[in-house]
């Protein structure tokens, strides 16, 4: 499983989830998307199809295949954006929107 976290938010924003995915039986990773967290902050390079190339190459060093990738809010675009070059990889996808609380 690999999560993507949102804008602007971290890789520690999954932290809560990091912590009981292993007691379900999941291995799971993370990372910073660039200009967020410990990533490089590059000037330009932002689009969705150079945060999927990101991603692409997260998933090539690692030779991972039949994943789940699971995208939050801006981190569910770059998955969108990349889903057709994960069909032979094996790759679901799951998408999750920020969740917003009305008083």
């Amino acid at each position: 499983m690999v999560l993507i976290h949102g804008s602007p938010p971290s890789a520690k924003a999954w932290q809560s989830l990091v912590l009981a995915l292993p007691a379900a039986g999941y291995r799971q990773g993370g990372y910073d998307q660039r200009c967020f967290g410990h990533s490089d902050k590059p000037e330009s390079g932002y689009s969705y199809d150079t945060l999927a190339d990101d991603l692409q190459r997260v998933m090539g060093q690692g030779d991972l295949h039949g994943l789940t990738l699971v995208g939050l809010s801006m981190g569910g675009g770059e998955v969108a954006c990349m889903s057709a070059g994960t069909a032979n990889r094996g790759c679901t996808a799951w998408f999750l929107r920020p969740s917003c609380r009305r008083t």
